[in-house]
This record gives structure tokens, sequence and C-alpha cells, in this order.
């Protein structure tokens, strides 16, 4: 679709299907893709806009499903990507946005899941990216943010968990990590920040050797 497009794709499928979204727009266009899957499927959703775009991606899915999602957006966008899966499922986010750009990633997962969720952004942009899972999920998040940049990463993950959280941030930019762990997790957080950036980082762990890691970022914040 191209100029002054308003554009809705709907998808329900059930049972033993392989989907795939892929929407292209360009300039001033409202975008929403909605997936909703459910058991043995595998659904790729590929969303590439640019300029003046509001873009929803919501995708719902149930049972052994691998599902991807791509968004690549461009110039004065608005991006909410919102994906929730339940039992066995393999889920990759990976969200590119540049200039003027907010952009909001959520992703609930539950039982036995393996979660990537990329985020690489530049120039003006606030992003928030919210991650809950729980019961042996494998979560990777990985932020990549450059220049007048607002950042909240935020991860809620519970029980026989591996949780890699990693940050790097560049010039004016104000970021809040948050990690609460519970229960036989481990969990690696790198933070790389450079010049006139403004670093919160919020531990809450139940876990002694968790103190001690919380009180060594306490110590870098104050650096």
């Amino acid at each position: 679709v191209t100029n002054q497009v308003q554009v809705t794709v709907k998808v329900f499928v059930t049972n033993q299907v392989q989907v795939t979204v892929m929407v292209i727009v360009k300039n001033q266009v409202e975008v929403t893709v909605m997936v909703i899957v459910t058991n043995q499927v595998e659904v790729t959703g590929m969303v590439i806009v640019t300029n003046q775009v509001q873009v929803t991606v919501m995708v719902i899915v149930t049972n052994q499903v691998q599902v991807t999602v791509m968004v690549i957006v461009t110039n004065q966008v608005q991006v909410t990507v919102m994906v929730i899966v339940t039992n066995q499922v393999e889920v990759t986010v990976m969200v590119i946005v540049t200039n003027q750009v907010q952009v909001t990633v959520m992703v609930i997962v539950t039982n036995q899941v393996q979660v990537t969720v990329m985020v690489i952004i530049t120039n003006q942009v606030q992003v928030t990216v919210m991650v809950i899972v729980t019961n042996q999920v494998q979560v990777t998040v990985m932020v990549i943010v450059t220049n007048q940049v607002e950042v909240t990463v935020m991860v809620i993950v519970t029980n026989q968990v591996q949780v890699t959280v990693m940050v790097i941030v560049t010039n004016q930019v104000q970021v809040t990590v948050m990690v609460i762990i519970t229960n036989q997790v481990q969990v690696t957080i790198k933070i790389i920040v450079i010049s006139q950036d403004h670093v919160n980082i919020i531990a809450h762990e139940s876990l002694p050797w968790c103190e001690h890691i919380g009180h060594q970022m306490t110590q870098l914040h104050d650096k």
C-alpha cells in the first residue's frame, strides 16, 4: 500500500497451518496486523513501513508454534508489537526503528519457550521493551540505542529460566533496566553506556548471589 491508506490484516488460523503475513506500506498509512493461531502452526509476520505510519502488530499463539515477527520502521512512526505465546513455542521478535519513533515491544511467554527479542533504534526514540516469562524458558533481550533515546527494558522471569539482557546505549540517553528473577535462574545483565547517559538499574532478586551483583550495579551507577 502506498499513500494515505488505512490497512487492516486479520488472520485467524487453527490446526496444522503455516502462515506468512507480509505488509509493506509507504507514506501516511495506519496499519494493523493481527494474527491469532492455535495448535501446530508456523507463523511469520513481516512488516516494513516508511514515513508517517502508525503500526500495530499483535500475535497470539498457543501450543507447538514457531513464531517470527519482524518489524522495520523508518521516520515518524509509532509502533506497537505485542506477542503472547503459550506452551512449547519458539518466538523471535526483531524490531528495527529509525528517527522520531515511539516503539513498544511486549512479550508474554509461558512454559517451555525460547524467546529472542532484539531492538535496534536510532535517533529521538522512546522505546519500551517488556518481557514476562514463566517456567523453563530461555530468554534473550538485546537492545541497541543511539542518540536522544529514552529506553525502558523490563524483564520478569520465574522458575528454571536462563535470561540474558544486553543493553548498549550511546549519547544523551536515559535508560532503565529492571530485572525481577525468582528461583533457579541464571541471569546475565550487560550494560554498556557511552557519553551523557543517565542509567537507572533496578534489581530485585531472591538469591544471595544476586544481592552481590546488585551491589556491584549500584557502584556502577554511582560511577
